[in-house]
């Protein structure tokens, strides 16, 4: 299955190590050059570590799509190429689910999202 992630789910996965779950459980993970642009590209000028280890998987497994500027949102995207739709939680739930990730991997995840939440 193909899944398509915006800019804050890749950041959550791989503040928590969890980045390469998507690559486990998905034979393709897509992202648009605005994703790209703002992960990598800004991320990189800011020097975040998570902007290094977002731009390694693009070298290796996550493929950059160029859509049309109406298409805003990874939703967006999924509708108009008929991608099946899941959030984050679900994806760590399934990777939880199939022994992928250990409880310790989920608790760390939703710490991260909590913490991230709140400094907001």
């Amino acid at each position: 299955m193909k899944a398509v992630s915006n800019t804050t789910p890749l950041i959550y996965l791989y503040k928590s190590s969890l980045l390469p779950l998507l690559k486990t459980l998905h034979q393709s993970v897509l992202i648009t050059e605005e994703v790209y642009k703002e992960a990598v590209i800004k991320g990189e000028l800011r020097g975040y570590n998570d902007a290094i280890s977002i731009k390694d998987a693009v070298r290796d497994w996550i493929l950059v799509k160029k859509v049309s500027a109406a298409i805003k949102t990874a939703k967006m995207f999924a509708d108009a190429y008929s991608f099946k739709v899941i959030g984050t939680g679900k994806l760590i739930d399934e990777g939880l689910e199939k022994g992928f990730i250990s409880k310790s991997d989920y608790e760390r995840f939703l710490e991260v999202i909590g913490y991230a939440a709140y400094a907001a």
